[in-house]
């Protein structure tokens, strides 16, 4: 999905995130409309209370992440966004560990 990728350019290009992390945009759910976009992303490598403290950048730079992705859409409109934590592949991942431990 074009959304993904120009936000996720955002992300590297913009340095949104100080600590030293990893952060995956794993989906975009867009509304029929395309007035609205969810994104999620999950953060690893870091401690939880960091995880919310980077979440909450995020966050913060909506708009700005918002400004940026209609300068590179091929669109009529720029969707509103809102970022979620997706938390999926941590809980896959506990249910591997407890599955391969017995």
């Amino acid at each position: 999905m074009q959304i993904k990728k120009v936000v996720s350019d955002i992300f590297l290009k913009r340095n949104l995130v100080i600590e030293d992390c990893l952060i995956t945009i794993t989906k975009v759910n867009l509304t029929s409309d395309l007035r609205f976009a969810k994104i999620y992303i999950s953060i690893y490598n870091v401690e939880e209370k960091n995880k919310n403290k980077i979440f909450l950048n995020i966050k913060s730079e909506a708009s700005n992440i918002k400004y940026l992705l209609g300068k590179k859409l091929n669109s009529k409109y720029v969707p509103n966004i809102e970022f979620v934590i997706d938390n999926d592949y941590e809980k896959y991942d506990q249910i591997n560990k407890i599955l391969k431990n017995g």
